[in-house]
């Protein structure tokens, strides 16, 4: 007997209730779980806190960040610093120690250490250093440098753009440290106070921008107590008519210059400022100083290039050092002026100028030596936040030439031999020059602009 077999399905079938099987499904889906947009509205209440959080995040990372750099600097220097003697830091310890004694700080007891030129006001601030150990105290000074550090990046970029988003002052500050670390490794290595000055200077400038005339005066006064190099800043307030600035300023002046006589009395004291400026000519104008080619000054560039004493192959001309000294301080007068004289009175102006008198406390100083620069911190940041606001391709050219002129040639990159080439060529000057003379071509730019816009309206 045959058998019918029932017919067999086609594939199409098959597939064609799947779909509507899953359609069904979706359907049903949809219905059991409503869009976002159907939520009540106070399910929605958390979202307001995430970009808070997302903002907590970063700064607990960056505050991460900063304690592992910390501890990585200050183990580097834990280990480097006695194998060296503690560089320049035995200069600050022997005259807290001779401070608290009440001996002669500027007399000159052993030739290992340097002579010390700064004022007594300095001595005193940080004669705490002689009641510990070299090696303590260096660590305690290490770590008011590193905090200083950051306080000079921190408030550049406030003068400069107080709204920045913590994105672009992530980059800001890491782009700019590039050409900054040379200098600020030598300040922390040698145990010098550039970085502390520095950051005073910076922080003054932060409070004269607020019109904190008090806080300005007292800072600035005290930075221009460590190194003298902040009093240019002085004719500058001049100009700006800042004339409450400038009475508290030499107010704090006055009372930081007579500060010291609380431990030494009178007559050490007045022994004390009898031989301050001397021990600074002494020191800091011999012919051998600024000639050396580790001097960076404009006034040693000059004198490299064109004086007959120069011992480099790089001389051009065989002027006595008399009339390369008077070249100089022409020099030095013509780019003073370029940054002090007003065109536009406005902000950006008034940026460009701070940037370039900063550029000129380096560059002045008859013993410019590398760990002067870190007052280049301001004028780097300004020149990298147009690049990163206004897109300028001028300012990102500028910045990279600086640089690679300032800061690429250094032995632990290219070796001892090449460095000592560029530091004769004056690299490290002509990258500061490369700055100063961007932010004045920014300067008459302006000034250019505004004169045709007015021209325009009338």
């Amino acid at each position: 007997m045959k058998i019918n077999k029932a017919p067999r399905p086609k594939p199409w079938t098959f597939l064609m209730t799947l779909l509507r099987s899953k359609a069904s499904a979706w359907k049903f889906r949809r219905v059991a779980h409503p869009k976002k947009s159907e939520h009540p509205p106070e399910q929605k209440t958390n979202s307001r806190f995430l970009p808070f959080l997302r903002r907590m995040d970063k700064k607990w990372a960056a505050i991460l960040f900063l304690c592992f750099l910390f501890t990585g600097l200050f183990f580097r220097y834990l280990n480097r610093a006695p194998k060296r003697h503690f560089c320049d830091f035995r200069v600050y310890h022997a005259t807290a120690e001779k401070f608290l004694n009440g001996a002669n700080i500027y007399e000159r007891n052993k030739e290992s250490v340097t002579p010390y030129k700064y004022s007594p006001t300095f001595a005193f601030l940080f004669s705490f250093l002689g009641w510990f150990s070299i090696k303590t105290s260096s660590l305690v000074f290490f770590s008011l440098n590193f905090i200083f550090l950051l306080v000079l990046f921190r408030y550049s970029q406030k003068i400069i753009d107080p709204e920045l988003s913590f994105n672009k002052c992530f980059w800001l500050f890491f782009w700019v440290f590039a050409p900054i670390s040379r200098f600020a490794f030598q300040v922390l290595d040698s145990g010098q106070v550039n970085i502390i000055m520095a950051g005073l200077v910076v922080l003054g400038l932060y409070f004269a921008d607020r019109d904190n005339n008090i806080a300005a005066g007292m800072l600035l006064s005290l930075s221009i107590f460590f190194k003298y190099m902040p009093a240019l800043l002085i004719p500058y307030f001049l100009f700006k008519k800042k004339f409450r600035l400038l009475g508290w300023l030499f107010l704090f002046g006055i009372a930081f210059m007579v500060l010291p006589l609380i431990y030494t009395g009178a007559e050490k004291y007045l022994a004390y400022t009898k031989d301050w400026l001397p021990s600074i000519v002494s020191t800091s104008l011999d012919h051998g100083s600024l000639i050396d080619y580790k001097n960076q000054s404009l006034y040693s560039i000059i004198l490299r290039f064109f004086c007959e004493e120069s011992p480099y192959k790089i001389k051009l001309m065989n002027l006595t050092f008399q009339s390369t000294m008077r070249l100089s301080t022409i020099a030095c007068f013509v780019l003073y002026l370029f940054a002090l004289y007003p065109l536009c009175k406005n902000r950006k102006e008034q940026l460009l100028d701070t940037a370039m008198l900063l550029i000129c406390m380096a560059l002045f100083n008859p013993n410019a030596w590398m760990i002067n620069f870190v007052s280049l911190t301001f004028a780097y940041m300004l020149i990298l936040y147009l690049f990163i606001q206004n897109k300028k391709l001028s300012a990102l050219i500028i910045f990279v030439i600086a640089f690679l002129l300032g800061s690429f040639f250094g032995e632990s990159v290219v070796g001892n031999d090449l460095e000592n080439f560029m530091e004769e060529a004056s690299s490290v000057t002509l990258s500061s020059l490369v700055l100063f003379f961007y932010l004045f071509y920014l300067k008459i730019n302006q000034f250019i602009e505004l004169q045709r816009e007015k021209l325009k309206s009338s």
